[in-house]
């Protein structure tokens, strides 16, 4: 080699390019002959490298995991670690799951050990995919025709997709509801014939796991309306009148009113709470009197039947019958 005529030789920098150069020297004298050495090796060790990082990993529960790692360098040795932790017995180029469960999810590393010194991989992490769990499941709702009602569901796990049912012929039959795809359910006016629909929720989550939440029941209540109101009616005096009106609607009580004065002001009439309203032994200071009744129901407003008019007669004396003497 050029310039090494010393008794040692010095390279000033080694790289890997010189793994394996055998060296040797040959020493002269004033006399001959020369003597040759014997021949000297040089290892280069070179430090560790990553060549592949680790990935991350969605899984479902059950599933096979390998995590791998590809590096370069002399006298590697290898530790993966969980969320920073030393995995133990976990010392290979891979690092692998059997059968995955929720607990084995977080962040995997490997940290590679050399002669050279130590390098760690970026952190891979490792997502296991959870079945859907019903957390609070729909409640029944109880509103007014023409009212909104909402439908809600709280659900875990991972991936989750909706979908609403509704049953009208008492839960044996489930249809799915056209664009009700949300953990809420909204139908902006309840129609009357939706009551006692029961409606519930499908929920699908990663992997092919469902749940369906127990079914709600809608009650809709309807506000009173009249369908026949209270007649007019010409008695003799001393007899009775009987006031009589029809309504729909749900929880529907009754109360009569009585005016005096033409309809101008109407009173309450104590005890009138039915349907109908009798009045007995009728008087012609009556005659005139109007009579109407307010129906009110579990949804307000009531309504007010139109007024009808008693009229009382009185008795007709019949004439004497004139009788000839003969």
């Amino acid at each position: 080699m050029v310039g090494a005529t010393g008794s040692s030789y010095n390279i000033s920098s080694t790289t890997s390019l010189n793994n394996g150069f055998k060296f040797r020297c040959i020493v002269s004298g004033t006399c001959s002959p020369s003597e040759i050495s014997g021949v000297a090796t040089l290892m280069v060790n070179t430090p560790v490298s990553i060549t592949n990082q680790p990935t991350g990993k969605t899984v479902c529960p059950g599933d096979p995991v390998t995590f791998s790692v590809g590096s370069e360098g002399t006298g590697r040795t290898f530790q993966w670690r969980k969320n920073g932790t030393n995995i133990p017995g976990a010392k290979s180029s891979t690092y692998s799951l059997s059968s995955v469960n929720v607990s084995h999810a977080g962040t995997y590393s490997c940290v590679i050990s050399g002669t050279c010194g130590n390098i760690t991989s970026n952190n891979a992490t490792l997502t296991v995919n959870t079945a859907p769990s019903i957390i609070t499941q729909p409640i029944n709702k109880t509103v007014c025709e023409g009212d909104p009602a909402t439908f809600s569901v709280v659900v875990s796990g991972t991936g989750l997709s909706y979908q609403w049912q509704i049953s009208i012929n008492g839960g044996t039959t489930y249809n799915n509801l056209s664009g009700a795809t949300g953990s809420s359910y909204n139908i902006p006016s309840a129609s009357s014939l939706a009551n006692g629909a029961k409606i519930r929720c499908f929920v699908r989550g990663s992997c092919g796991l469902s749940v369906t939440s127990s079914a709600a029941t809608l009650t809709v209540n309807k506000a009173p309306a009249i369908t026949s109101h209270p007649s007019n009616i010409s008695v003799l005096v001393g007899r009775s009148a009987i006031f009589s009106v029809l309504a729909t609607g749900t929880g529907k009580t009754y109360q009569w009113q009585v005016s005096t004065n033409g309809g101008a002001t109407y009173y309450n009439i104590s005890g009138a709470i039915s349907s109908s309203y009798t009045v007995s032994n009728a008087q012609t200071n009556q005659s005139g009197y109007k009579y109407r009744c307010r129906v009110s129901g579990t949804c307000s407003p009531g309504v007010t039947s139109n007024a009808a008019t008693l009229s009382v007669s009185g008795l007709i004396k019949p004439k004497p019958i004139l009788k000839t003497l003969r």
